[in-house]
């Protein structure tokens, strides 16, 4: 619960004084008990003497008095003592409602406005509708003159735009506009209400409509005003607001209860109020006291729900035993229930005290965003606790809309909201997860680039939603197109329209037949929603495609294999049947699929029925994984609370039971589950008790088949448009986000007058390529199998096996299989998952759309595919390919103008190639005599156009060019390009990975030979000179002995890593690792660049010793520097070649670590290193006895007080 430090009470006694002095005296009443007695009445009551009750000290009033400012006292000392912790769960309940106040505040104000224009509660004797006022039923217009009757007519329209949310700020400002105008007319009888409508009228002001409102623009010059009052928090607007209210409270306390009391012994004696009656006197001196300690403890803000309780329950009882409506005091009401919900409020901003907590949220869906909007709730504003959602998607997909998003009946655009709008004080992360770490409470997840980041939680509520499932009939994923994001549905309302366009002006009638098949695989409600909503689709479409009146089209539907109906699915499935056939689906209820082909579904015992289009509608939920390879599959097992059996701190948004006939669930199932697991999540982290969920028995259960859905309420079941719109509106209901859910009424609105649009609108085929699991074990493909599809590793390990033999390995960012035609053979390799693997599949269907997109790009493809292209013979050929990152971005004229004028120098020089931009890469291959084409990289190096140009791969002496026509073409691949800008994209990261690889196992001076299309093999030896650090781990042997393999080389491992990571650090370079040796150097000038890379490195050992469960005598060790004369090159064999560095300066630096380890010295170094060093170090020359042990020559020194 969130709790808030207090800062003092604004100190209010002058003020309290100066406005007791204003109304100790206020003569005849003219307001607040004229509602309820006549002016005879008053001026009857107000004649008599003054009750000695209040004019002379007595017994009786002097303990009523007393009891109250001891009770005053009481509840402050209450308020300061913990009371205000009591029901903490209620009072994180309450706050989270914060959001709903500014729409009370308008239902409340807009009904004292129209009603109080309209007469509708006019005072004692008056009749209903014959009296128009301003604000309360005393202010009569009719006492101002006909000139004020037009106010009647304003308040009305001023009521009705802040009861529909219209420019509510400004309608504010108008309300107090008003209320002044109210004062000046009416005195000091507008008094009695003044403060409260101030008070309102300044909350929506600062907070404006709150939720449910028309979304209108605000003018350019209003909007920095507009976003300083958003900026204000609410506890300042509730602050304003209680003060006010409370001053008008003490004003009616004093001003009538005190100062007229025989006014308010006469509403008791006329009304013969019960138990008050018997002793008018006491009573209104307790009335009077009661309401004026609550003005004074509304002021101060003292324990304000409680108080607010209070004085709603004596509004609502007096207006039942008094002649008045319960309406009457409707804005008091308004401020009551403000007060219950968001506390007193403070000026100042709020400080969180709740206990620090980080909440992780994996999913989208229905439950995950509910259980982020509870969680926002109860945590407020201001809080320690940080939410973060993780999510594949930065949107929330109405999943249940798309079938109509296929059939053009919903804008795609109106099913999709972006989640931060939404959850704005979620943190939201677009990624996937890999894994959970239970023991460290880590989530590890992959954002879209590969990154792979760590995020701490201290509760998880697992809230993911169920993915297309391609393993559940062999061919779905290379053959069929999932429906799981827009851009799926619109990828496939393109496909339909393209093989109707296509059926349109083919002549073989069974072609058009086959090109007229639709299929979709699958049993759930979104299965059945899609084959209903492409059969109303294509009859539609009838009018405008003669084919689809001439040719009978099909819309045929294949039950999942492994589906597990609920049990009202499984008591409706004859009805869910019928309707499926009148909708015009074409059923194959019992038909088994045994494959999936291309253009082709293949039946047991060997049917098949030819296709234009499949598409995959079978679902599973994805695994739970573990750091250490362990899975959990679906379902889980889930305790009452919705925390998963035998883990602690998870959370899953999923029902305890989900066998054979399980409950059927809604999407207001889904809302509830979230809603809960939120709740509970953040319970756990405050220490309060978790709540068990307990599942709704909903009377109304609704399943979509388009037009023809049905609706079972209780016994009674009935189909049609009317079920279409149940259950549509129990989605849009469990839908976050009100602009989106008027949007997709619009749009259904619109289908009534109009026919569905079949106008093509889809993204590019990138976002429809698919991604699949694979467990440990399983065989991505078998040698011999026939070649459809490409693979990208995402995250895991595989082994690549030839004639069962194993002669590779595979890992993120590597990608294998085949996708252009030439090589649409049979595999020649199997891979096997050595580890959970994720992968990005490329299939032939998408090399197809892109070899079909452009004439030049498809050209460009064939080219690179085959093997060796047919050229004329001219020797002497460079081949040179290389990837830059572009230093500025350029569009796609820019471009073109710039491959032309390249296009026009290389062919002046005999060059040809291509030049491929992709996003922020140049990607070029170039080719031509040695001599001009090395020039020329010169000057491409130089070139401030891009940076990090990368050579590839360089190949001389070539006799053919791969370009031979093309001279320098140049192509832009932009989000317009297809699946080749995915694939190309994908090609870079891997190139960009390998690097860093290479560069892991390279020596850095042959990783930029490399780059620079140099061989290293060609280079001489050569004698350089050099600072030299040598550093090695003490203790090897006895760690050897003592320590498991595993354990050895995770210490000597961490030992290396420390060292080397300082060594970079500070400029210089790794040149190999020798056992648990390190061996770097550095420029001979950078003494002491060498001596802090390894005091750093001494600290991170120090400090890594600290942190179990590393081994801390492993960690320990010595370092040698010296400087002076070395060879460098290449030095090996014919078997094995290593580019290294030998000489005395290698030499002493061994000598010196070695010595350094005897002696106990963490470093030692030459007299040539301390006389090179610039830096005022403690050097410290090594004892006599130590230097026995030193075989070299020359002093070595230490380093005093090191760390």
């Amino acid at each position: 619960m969130k709790t808030i430090i207090r800062k003092p009470p604004m100190s209010c006694a002058a003020a309290l004084v100066g406005i007791a002095a204003a109304f100790f005296y206020s003569g005849e009443s003219n307001a607040h008990e004229r509602w309820i007695l006549t002016p005879e009445q008053i001026a009857e009551w107000n004649s008599l003497p003054t009750p000695t009750f209040y004019s002379e000290l007595s017994i009786g009033n002097f303990a009523m008095v007393s009891m109250f400012l001891l009770f005053i006292l009481g509840w402050i000392r209450l308020g300061f003592t913990g009371a205000r912790e009591l029901f903490p769960e209620l009072q994180a309940r309450l706050a989270s409602y914060g959001e709903h106040v500014p729409r009370i505040l308008r239902v409340c104000l807009s009904w004292m406005l129209i009603s109080s224009a309209l007469g509708l509660e006019p005072r004692l004797g008056v009749a209903a509708f014959t009296s128009p006022t301003l604000f309360a039923p005393d202010l009569e217009l009719s006492s101002l003159g006909p000139g004020w009757s037009w106010l009647g007519g304003f308040e009305i329209l001023l009521g009705l735009a802040i009861l529909f949310g219209i420019y509510v700020r400004l309608c504010a400002i108008v309300l107090m506009l008003l209320g002044l105008l109210g004062g000046w007319l009416f005195g000091l009888g507008f008094l009695a209400y003044g403060g409260a409508i101030l008070g309102a009228s300044i909350y929506l002001l600062l907070q404006g409509p709150g939720r449910h409102y028309p979304p209108l623009p605000v003018p350019t010059v209003f909007q920095g005003i507009v976003a300083w009052l958003e900026a204000q928090p609410r506890s300042r607007a509730q602050f304003i607001m209680r003060v006010l209210t409370g001053l008008t409270m003490l004003y009616l306390g004093i001003a009538f209860k005190i100062m007229q009391p025989n006014l308010v012994i006469g509403i008791i004696k006329t009304y013969q109020i019960p138990l008050l009656s018997s002793v008018p006197e006491g009573f209104s001196l307790f009335m009077a006291l009661v309401e004026v300690s609550a003005g004074l403890l509304m002021i101060a803000g003292i324990l304000l729900r409680p108080l607010s309780i209070f004085l709603l329950s004596a509004f609502l009882f007096f207006a039942l035993l008094l002649p008045e409506t319960l309406m009457e005091h409707v804005l008091f009401y308004g401020v009551m229930l403000s007060c219950l919900i968001n506390s007193a409020g403070y000026w100042h901003k709020p400080e969180p005290r709740d206990r620090a907590a980080n909440i992780v949220i994996v999913g989208g869906g229905f439950s995950a965003m509910h259980a982020a909007i509870e969680i926002e709730r109860l945590i407020g504003a201001y809080s320690n606790v940080n939410v973060t959602l993780l999510h594949d998607n930065s949107n929330f997909v109405l999943t249940p809309l798309l079938p109509e998003v296929i059939g053009g009946i919903v804008q795609p655009g109106n099913v999709v909201n972006p989640i931060r709008r939404v959850i704005p004080q979620v943190n939201v992360i677009v990624g996937r997860l890999d894994s959970i770490d239970e023991t460290n409470r880590q989530v590890f997840a992959r954002r879209p680039s590969g990154e792979r980041i760590k995020l701490d939680y201290s509760e998880l509520v697992l809230a993911q939603t169920s993915k297309p499932n391609a393993g559940a009939i062999p061919g779905l994923l290379s053959h069929a197109i999932p429906i799981e994001s827009v851009g799926d549905a619109l990828h496939i309302r393109k496909c339909v329209l393209e093989l109707i366009e296509q059926a349109e002006f083919t002549e073989d009638s069974t072609e058009k037949q086959r090109l007229l098949n639709f299929a979709i695989l699958g049993s759930g409600e979104l299965a059945c929603s899609v084959a209903a909503e492409l059969c109303q689709m294509l009859r539609a479409m009838r009018h405008s495609y003669p084919v689809l009146r001439d040719y009978q089209w099909q819309v045929h539907l294949f039950d999942e294999p492994d589906y597990v109906y609920s049990g009202f699915e499984r008591q409706r499935l004859a009805l869910r049947d019928s309707c499926l056939e009148k909708a015009g689906v074409t059923l194959h209820k019992g038909q088994k699929v045994s494959a999936l082909a291309e253009a082709e579904v293949v039946l047991e015992p060997g049917a098949s029925i030819k296709l234009g289009l499949a598409i995959n509608a079978c679902f599973a939920m994805p695994p739970v994984r573990f750091q250490g390879g362990i899975g959990l599959a679906w379902p889980l097992t889930v305790r009452e609370d919705l925390s998963l059996e035998g883990h602690n701190h998870l959370w899953i948004t999923s029902p305890a039971q989900l066998g054979p006939d399980h409950a059927f669930i809604t999407a207001a199932d889904w809302e509830a589950l979230g809603e809960a697991a939120g709740y509970n999540a953040w319970a756990a982290t405050q220490g309060f008790a978790t709540r068990p969920y307990r599942p709704h028995a909903r009377p109304i259960k609704t399943f979509a088949i388009g037009f023809h859905s049905f609706c079972d309420v209780k016994a009674f079941t009935f189909s049609g448009r009317v079920a279409w719109f149940m259950s549509r509106l129990g989605q849009l209901l469990a839908m976050p986000g009100l602009e989106k859910n008027l949007r997709i009424m619009i749009d259904w609105a619109l289908i009534i007058p109009f026919r569905s649009d079949i106008a093509v609108l889809a993204p590019a085929p990138v976002s429809r390529l698919q991604k699949v699991r694979f467990e440990k074990g399983d065989e991505v493909f078998q040698q011999g199998d026939e070649a459809e599809m490409a693979y990208v590793v995402e995250s895991g390990r595989l082994e690549v096996f030839k004639d069962e033999r194993k002669v590779g390995e595979l890992g993120v960012g590597d990608y294998f299989g085949e996708i252009t035609q030439a090589y649409l053979k049979r595999r020649s390799e199997t891979i096997r998952c050595s580890s959970p693997c994720e992968l990005t599949v490329l299939s032939q269907n998408d090399f197809k759309v892109l070899t079909k997109g452009s004439g030049l790009m498809g050209k460009a493809l064939q080219h690179l595919a085959k093997d060796r292209p047919s050229a004329a013979h001219e020797g002497g050929i460079k081949r040179v390919m290389y990837v830059s990152t572009k230093h500025a971005s350029f569009s796609d004229e820019e471009i073109t103008e710039l491959g032309h004028r390249s296009s026009l120098n290389n062919n002046r020089l005999g060059l040809t190639g291509v030049l491929i931009s992709v996003h922020e890469y140049f990607f070029q291959i170039l080719e031509g005599k040695q001599a001009v084409l090395e020039s020329l990289l010169e000057k491409i190096r130089s070139d401030s156009r891009h940076r990090d140009v990368t050579i590839l791969s360089v190949e001389y002496g070539l006799e053919d060019r791969l370009f031979t026509d093309w001279g320098m073409r140049t192509v832009c691949i932009n989000d317009e390009s297809g699946v080749l800008l995915q694939a190309m994209r994908m090609m870079l990261r891997n190139i960009a990975q390998s690097h860093h690889i290479i560069g892991r196992y390279t020596q850095p001076t042959v990783l930029k030979l490399l780059t620079e299309g140099i061989n290293p093999l060609t280079l001489p030896v050569q004698k350089t000179e050099k600072l030299v650090l040598v550093g090695k781990m003490a203790g090897f042997s006895h760690l050897s002995e003592h320590l498991s393999a595993e354990q050895l080389a995770k210490a000597i491992t961490a030992y290396l890593e420390i060292c080397s990571s300082c060594i970079v650090e500070h400029g210089g370079q790794v040149a190999e690792y020798v056992g648990d040796c390190v061996i770097a150097y550095f420029p001979p000038d950078q003494a002491d660049a060498a001596i802090s890379s390894c005091m750093d490195a001494l600290r991170g050992l120090a400090e890594a010793q600290q942190k179990p469960p590393l081994f801390s005598e492993s960690l320990n060790g010595g370092f040698g520097i010296a400087v002076g004369s070395l060879i460098e090159g290449n030095i090996g064999s014919s078997v094995k070649m290593n580019y290294t560095i030998l000489g005395e300066a290698l030499s002493l630096a061994t000598q010196l670590e070695s010595l350094s380890r005897r002696c106990g010295v963490p470093l030692l170094l030459s007299e040539s290193v301390r006389e090179n060093s610039r830096t005022p170090w403690p050097f410290k020359p090594l004892s006599a006895s130590a230097m026995q042990q030193f075989e070299g020559e020359g002093s070595v020194y230490s380093i005093e007080a090191m760390l």
